[in-house]
């Protein structure tokens, strides 16, 4: 077919007839459409199609482009592996894609699937605020820890609900995890009104795609219970939000 130029193609092209199954693309984090260059991704087949007859994960560095007789290209490049499974791909998209906003081809070739070629587009976001949870489906409470920083420098983490009473001394801090995100600054905005800047966003280090948000938590602002909580990404002109979740202590 060609196109118009409408969604979901923005060029004419001829991806549409002899593409062999199809694909969704979406955040690894939160499970939305919408991705930006050097995140993690994952893909996922046409009703009643899988992508391979195994099981595999990867724990290398760097990641390997073929696994369980699976490849991935984006835009024409390939992507690094992190697990394969007959129903989901999760990958990590290269860093040098377009910014976007537009859509770009993803590719799926297989020796071990139903089809030996999956098609698909991804849409590609300058940035994709995409915020990882406890039960990974992109809902509920975040995949965070806590980090008290002690007077004479020491640092303690915690599990996300397991915060202890801490030293009107101490400094507190929330890290969370997300990928997508390609800016320095940021805000997180919390359901009882109270809107805190970041004090550190970036790469967490010896994971690929993965990006760290550090946001110091004034003792008078700490909280029991569960609140609702969002990530707010600063860009020139404009901010990106991450979707909705759960904070615990």
């Amino acid at each position: 077919t060609t196109s118009t130029g409408s969604a979901p193609h923005t060029p004419s092209c001829n991806l549409c007839s002899n593409a062999g199954a199809g694909v969704s693309i979406v955040s690894s984090a939160n499970f939305r459409q919408g991705v930006s260059r050097g995140a993690l991704a994952s893909v996922f087949p046409d009703p009643g199609q899988t992508f391979t007859d195994r099981t595999e994960l990867s724990s290398l560095q760097p990641l390997p482009t073929s696994l369980a007789g699976v490849s991935v290209e984006a835009n024409g490049q390939l992507c690094g592996l992190i697990a394969v499974t007959p129903g989901q791909l999760n990958i990590l998209l290269p860093a040098n894609l377009p910014v976007g906003p537009l859509e770009v081809p993803i590719t799926v070739n297989s020796t071990r699937g139903t089809a030996t070629r999956f098609s698909g587009r991804a849409q590609v976001l300058p940035q994709s605020v995409g915020i990882f949870t406890r039960n990974a489906t992109g809902e509920g409470v975040a995949a965070y820890v806590w980090l008290v920083v002690g007077v004479d420098g020491s640092q303690r983490y915690f599990n996300a609900d397991r915060l202890p009473a801490v030293a009107v001394s101490d400094l507190v801090f929330l890290v969370l995890f997300g990928t997508g995100i390609h800016a320095d600054a940021g805000e997180l905005r919390l359901g009882n009104g109270r809107t805190l800047s970041t004090v550190f966003v970036g790469d967490a280090i010896g994971f690929s795609g993965l990006n760290q948000i550090n946001i110091r938590i004034p003792i008078a602002d700490l909280w029991s219970g569960r609140l609702g909580a969002t990530l707010r990404i600063f860009v020139p002109g404009g901010f990106y939000e991450s979707q909705g979740f759960e904070l615990v202590r």
